[in-house]
């Protein structure tokens, strides 16, 4: 049976070391973002819309590059996920209607919070050492 962590209780450091939990949807998420954004360049490049073609690239490129940071456990993968935050961010301002911008930004404040609050991605870049027993 599943038992819950309390404050007071401290993490199971051993189960938190890699990628894992949450961190393999937000890898799962800029994967899937950096095939829409592939696809999106080739759509908006038939349609001649070059700004569009532009800033898929770029969010194309910031997803691979955060991914890549994830798995070589640099703390710059925050800045990375946050450049690629405002990449989607504005494809969806300069391209959806209000609520698709809310509900993105929505999505996008919760992936930051995860980067910023994490204890596997803070134990994953080094910020935090697992105590010692």
């Amino acid at each position: 049976m599943r038992q819950f962590r309390y404050d007071n209780e401290e993490p199971d450091y051993s189960r938190l070391s890699g990628v894992g939990g949450w961190l393999l949807f937000l890898i799962l998420r800029l994967v899937l973002s950096a095939v829409s954004s592939g696809w999106g360049i080739f759509e908006a490049v038939k349609a001649g819309r070059w700004v569009f073609a532009g800033l898929y690239v770029v969010t194309l490129l910031l997803a691979g590059l955060t991914v890549v940071l994830i798995f070589l456990r640099k703390k710059q993968l925050r800045w990375a996920y946050y450049a690629f935050a405002a990449a989607s961010l504005l494809d969806y301002f300069l391209a959806q209607d209000a609520s698709a911008f809310i509900a993105c930004m929505a999505v996008e404040a919760g992936w930051i919070l995860y980067l910023i609050l994490s204890v596997r991605v803070k134990l994953l870049t080094g910020e935090m050492k697992p105590p010692e027993d």
